[in-house]
């Protein structure tokens, strides 16, 4: 029969006592490690020292513990990687602790060559993931047994760690990867295929474009795409996520907001070096100062957006020396010609500048004579034809003595000429020596003249007897329009 020991601990030992936990197993093991791996590391120190204490099997060991045996066996599988408990006499079901110390600084209780080198193609792609950043013998241990112990493929381990990577922060990677490891093992994916498929919706459920979904009225989860879109604000472009939302504001005034026009707002305000959200806000003050200001030229030309940066059309009208009353005349002229966008509205209005036609009253009688040609060349039968300097010229040639009425009578007379605008500027320039004032006085005039060429000898080859108005005078009219 065995002996009893020649010392025992004392029965109140073993309650009142204490069980020392060596500090590198507090430092280098215990940060890492699954929590229910630890409940049973502690339990299995605390009967090593006190083995009057211990439980006879493990089927027992667990039943204290509250657990089931294949956790208490996993448990002590994961310590046995790591270096610090390894089997009894080749036992399955038998361990025994070995010191922190000798498992951390000697090669053969260390977690083994072995099981490193059986994984060292995994290990290199870890790395590539991870960005070679380094790894504990006690992380290996927990993702080791993520492979050994409860069925992980390699390509999960590797598609949880490529997106726990994502997250950055301060937590070590096996730390981030733990509760998603924990989430696939409930749904019971356990492939390279689920993890993927599993992660890219944890990464929706808990992506911080979910605030700026509900900024902007969408309510239903972000897409991958509006998801990635965020990364790049945050990540790359080096927004807060306060100075994100503080860019939302610019998007209340278009019919649907989106992640699509938010990234164009913002690579606006990266390219100007605007990254916080005070600069933002600020921005978005003086874009609305900006709006109002451009609204009431934005209703004379009928625009149907108006956009901050169409403020740089409105300062450069303004810089040639034009006043407001004067834009707001040429806008309304603008729209009735069919322009209404800023933009065509600047063509058109630059045309004035460039001649020095600036001040309203100029720019008003410049409007009225192109009015006024333009309704004499439809008379002439030209309403198709481009108003130009040299229309307008020939209105305001005879403007001082011929009322618009007779210009227009002239215009009809010349309407199937072969070379109607030298007609009738042959004919304007008669009536105006013959000092025409009523389209009667035009008709009449026109009348005498007729019966005049009908009954002059040799007339045939000119409509007035007037000799400056012969076909050689026509030609040169015609080349000069």
């Amino acid at each position: 029969m065995p002996k009893d020991p020649f010392i025992l601990s004392a029965k109140d030992a073993v309650k009142f006592g204490s069980t020392p936990v060596e500090n590198l197993f507090m430092t280098e093991f215990l940060p890492s490690a699954p929590a229910e791996y630890v409940k049973v590391y502690l339990s299995a120190l605390f009967q090593s020292s006190y083995p009057e204490a211990a439980e006879p099997t493990m089927e027992q060991f667990a039943s204290a513990l509250g657990m089931d045996t294949k956790t208490v066996l996993a448990a002590m599988r994961y310590w046995e990687m790591l270096g610090i408990a390894r089997p009894v006499d080749g036992a399955k079901d038998r361990f025994e602790l070995v010191n922190v110390r000798t498992a951390m600084f000697t090669s053969d209780t260390a977690i083994s060559t072995k099981l490193m080198y059986r994984y060292a193609d995994f290990n290199a792609k870890l790395a590539t993931v991870t960005r070679s950043k380094h790894l504990t013998p006690s992380e290996y241990g927990v993702i080791y047994n993520w492979i050994e112990e409860q069925g992980f493929t390699e390509d999960a381990v590797l598609a949880v760690a490529e997106h726990a990577m994502r997250d950055g922060g301060k937590r070590s990677l096996v730390a981030r990867m733990t509760p998603r490891i924990q989430a696939l093992k409930n749904k019971g994916s356990f492939t390279g295929e689920e993890a993927r498929a599993q992660m890219e919706q944890y990464e929706l459920l808990t992506s911080p474009a979910r605030a700026v979904a509900r900024q902007l009225g969408l309510l239903r989860l972000p897409t991958l795409d509006e998801h990635n879109y965020y990364i790049k604000w945050r990540d790359e472009w080096g927004f807060s996520p306060d100075a994100i939302i503080a860019a939302c504001a610019e998007l209340t005034r278009i019919r649907e907001p989106n992640f699509m026009y938010l990234d164009r707002v913002l690579a606006s305000k990266y390219a100007d070096g605007k990254l916080s959200a005070e600069e933002i806000g600020n921005d978005t003050v003086k874009d609305e100062a900006d709006k109002l200001t451009l609204r009431p030229f934005a209703r004379a030309l009928g625009a149907k957006s108006v956009k901050r940066e169409f403020i740089e059309y409105l300062r450069r009208w303004r810089d040639a020396g034009m006043e407001d009353d004067t834009i707001l005349l040429l806008c309304d002229a603008a729209a009735n010609r069919g322009m209404n966008t800023f933009a065509e509205a600047d063509a058109f209005i630059v045309r004035f500048i460039d001649r020095g036609v600036v001040e309203k009253d100029k720019v008003a009688e410049n409007l009225a004579l192109e009015s006024d040609a333009r309704e004499v060349l439809a008379a002439a039968g030209l309403q198709k034809r481009t108003v130009t300097e040299r229309d307008k010229e020939l209105i305001a040639k005879y403007r001082p003595s011929l009322s618009l009425e007779v210009m227009l009578e002239g215009a009809s007379m010349s309407r199937d000429k072969a070379s109607p605008l030298a007609y009738l500027n042959a004919l304007l320039a008669r009536w105006s020596g013959e000092g025409v004032k009523t389209v009667a006085d035009a008709r009449k005039s026109a009348s005498a003249t007729t019966e005049r060429v009908k009954g002059a000898k040799g007339a045939g080859a000119q409509q007035f007897p007037n000799a400056s108005f012969d076909e050689g005078t026509v030609d040169n009219l015609v080349d000069k329009l």
